[in-house]
């Protein structure tokens, strides 16, 4: 199963209520935010900044008083997306400048023993599936896709296991390109041992979990299996 196909193709507008599932209140308050900036003339500020987010908004989406007309929900979902990333990284920064990395990593393995389990249920009411080995790897590589991670998956249908080889990872990258990428490995030692083991248990799968090679330690790619 290539990391590019998933099982199940989802819709833009459910990629938009995946990432607008973390991010309701924040919402209100950066539409409120954007809608201020346009009525003042900034669109062309805004417009530039929108564009270093990778989100694409033509002129066309506003009306000739500035106040925005729509988005595509694909655009919608890049947004979250943006932010679902930024704010991942913003506030473990924020913690470790205040009480230091090791506690800023305690802190985040606690946030990644939840994250999971918020994920694959969302991912559960947007397919319509619940439990077993077919639902997991469905949801976990929809999961992947949505979070930008370059995979494929190696499955042995005997043996009710798999493996997930991970040729590009999206936070490794992250860390990499904002001159951190010599503590990616402390975190991704912490954080993926305790994210990924909580996908099998949420779809009531018996797999035991092995992260046996990891990119963030030099490694080609992350093996991880579930047997």
């Amino acid at each position: 199963m290539e990391g590019q196909c998933s099982a199940i193709e989802l819709h833009p507008l459910s990629l938009l209520l995946y990432y607008n599932h973390f991010f309701k209140e924040e919402q209100v308050v950066l539409y409120s935010f954007l809608i201020i900036l346009l009525k003042i003339k900034r669109l062309q500020a805004l417009l530039g900044r929108f564009l270093q987010l990778g989100v694409e908004i033509k002129a066309s989406n506003y009306c000739e008083d500035g106040a925005l007309m729509k988005l595509s929900d694909k655009e919608k979902a890049d947004f979250f997306k943006r932010c679902f990333t930024a704010v991942d990284g913003l506030w473990f920064v924020k913690t470790e400048e205040k009480y230091g990395f090791e506690k800023a990593l305690e802190i985040d393995q606690e946030v990644w023993k939840v994250m999971p389990k918020i994920q694959a249920r969302e991912l559960k009411k947007l397919t319509g599936m619940d439990s077993g080995l077919e639902a997991l790897l469905t949801c976990l590589s929809l999961k992947l896709d949505l979070e930008g991670y370059q995979y494929s998956i190696e499955k042995n249908s005997a043996e009710k296991c798999f493996s997930v080889i991970i040729s590009q990872c999206p936070w490794h990258k992250l860390m990499v390109d904002s001159n951190r990428g010599h503590l990616s490995a402390r975190v991704g030692s912490s954080i993926c041992s305790n994210e990924f083991p909580l996908w099998a248990s949420e779809f009531k799968v018996k797999l035991r979990f092995a992260l046996k090679e990891q990119l963030c330690q030099g490694a080609p790619a992350c093996m991880m299996t579930f047997y």
